[in-house]
């Protein structure tokens, strides 16, 4: 059945989108044989990259496409799921981003890593409030090692990309409330702040030992900003913590912060502290209930 269903791929505009939609479902069910996977995965990267549109057929072939690039697996589908993932654009709603980005994870391949820290620091241009900040990561720990040092980069601030669409990020809530970061300097310390954090979240999330020691330096370090320490303390909580005593320095970190950061601020830190099961963060988290 596959000559037919990779013919009913090439869609015609309001005459056979629900024949593409129907194709796509198929491929997602059937097993495609191994010999074949290169030229189905062709044709629905093509079928994929045509959608311009917003129209419920639309949204309907992207989801379609998409799910069957991923469920297939073949790397070669990887350039028009990247594509999906990244755009910005009012044609194309976010959540196909999301879902785009959930089945580059689901190929898990190695070469996806770039554009898997790019996507953590892409938002909806609708509403930079919709970010790819969860999606992102959950797939970079299915890719596993080969993740490692690309984030370890960005968090050092030597990921252009990952620079340049924290700005854009800065720069869009600054468009809606521009009582936000006012001047130069307070917009450039956000968008570090921006990068780090979420690089910082994402090597958290990777779960690995060789995390802690770049993690535990940058969040100790009295030179850098307190917004970027707090991403790293963060950060260090998502780790195992299995070597001796990490977890109570990483819980004694989070009590000397917490006197420092801004109201704002200090719920993300007790949000942390409960995960690390210490008994001196109990004391600590007491305290601060009863404090007025």
């Amino acid at each position: 059945g596959l000559p037919a269903l990779l013919k009913a791929l090439e869609w015609k505009t309001e005459v056979t989108e629900q024949h593409a939609i129907l194709a796509a479902r198929a491929l997602s069910t059937i097993k495609v044989p191994a010999a074949e996977r290169s030229k189905v995965t062709a044709k629905l990267a093509e079928a994929l990259d045509r959608v311009s549109g917003n129209r419920g057929a639309d949204r309907r072939m992207r989801m379609g496409f998409i799910t069957a690039l991923g469920k297939i697996g073949d790397p070669a589908g990887l350039p028009a799921l990247t594509a999906a993932a990244l755009r910005r654009s009012e044609e194309q709603p976010f959540p196909i981003n999301e879902m785009a980005v959930k089945e580059i994870g689901r190929i898990a391949d190695p070469s996806s890593v770039p554009a898997l820290i790019e996507a953590i620091y892409v938002a909806d241009p609708m509403n930079p409030r919709g970010r790819l900040n969860q999606v992102a990561p959950a797939a970079l720990v299915r890719i596993g090692k080969p993740a490692f040092d690309p984030l370890l980069a960005t968090l050092r601030g030597e990921n252009e990309r990952a620079n340049v669409l924290a700005g854009e990020l800065v720069d869009a809530h600054r468009k809606r409330n521009p009582n936000l970061f006012p001047t130069q300097e307070e917009r450039d310390q956000a968008v570090r702040d921006e990068v780090v954090r979420e690089a910082a979240h994402a090597l958290g999330k990777l779960g690995m030992d060789e995390a802690f020691e770049p993690l535990m330096k940058l969040a100790t370090d009295k030179d850098k900003d307190l917004g970027i320490r707090l991403g790293a303390s963060v950060g260090l909580v998502s780790l195992p913590l299995l070597g001796s005593g990490q977890a109570e320095q990483v819980a004694e970190l989070l009590q000397s912060l917490y006197p420092e950061q801004p109201k704002m601020q200090r719920p993300q830190l007790l949000s942390a502290m409960k995960n690390l099961h210490s008994g001196s963060v109990q004391k600590f988290l007491l305290e601060v209930a009863k404090t007025d």
